[in-house]
């Protein structure tokens, strides 16, 4: 482990300021009907539409769409990407703001294990990662996460990047919430997810 620097001590206070605008700001969009500027995100899991806001769980905070995950979409910052096995995109931009579509994984489970390689093997699931490979808009599409299973596409970008320009509160809310809706319809383009 490297010893600590001033890097390290200068960031502390800043970095706790970050998280808790952050905590506002996914408390105030975990508010709005997403359905309204995202047509297909609730056709492939109907029952189970329910955005909350995390605060902070597997290092990471923002609004989970789903109950569950058959699939599931996340989207919000990653704090520690220990987690998740994702390094920053670059660590002098600071955190990057993913939108993840994400599938139950539980190796000892037969039921879910046949459910996710039907998903994953399905031929709509196959044209979304070639569409996401060859658009993925303001996003960088990552796929083949090894290290977390349960992540299988991300889309990232910083968020620097998104807030760049905005200079209120209230324009920031805008900014995230406007890469939230290009991201989820990036992932539920066509209705893809729910053939």
């Amino acid at each position: 482990m490297n010893p600590v620097d001033m890097d390290n001590i200068l960031g502390y206070f800043p970095g706790m300021q970050l998280e808790s605008k952050l905590d506002i700001m996914f408390e105030r969009l975990t508010t709005l009907d997403w359905r309204l500027h995202c047509q297909y995100l609730n056709t492939f899991q109907n029952d189970k539409y329910l955005p909350s806001f995390n605060k902070k769980r597997w290092g990471r905070k923002g609004i989970d769409f789903y109950t569950s995950w058959k699939p599931g979409i996340f989207a919000g910052v990653i704090m520690d990407g220990s987690d998740h096995g994702l390094k920053p995109a670059d660590e002098s931009n600071g955190p990057d703001f993913v939108v993840i579509l994400e599938y139950d994984y539980a190796k000892k489970d037969p039921t879910i294990m046949e459910r996710r390689n039907y998903f994953l093997s399905s031929t709509n699931f196959r044209e979304l990662s070639d569409r996401l490979n060859s658009n993925s808009g303001s996003f960088e599409y990552l796929s083949k996460l090894d290290k977390s299973p349960w992540r299988v596409i991300v889309l990232r970008q910083s968020l620097k990047d998104i807030l760049t320009g905005t200079n209120t509160m209230q324009e920031q809310i805008g900014a995230m919430r406007n890469s939230i809706i290009e991201g989820i319809n990036l992932l539920t383009q066509d209705d893809l997810l729910g053939r």
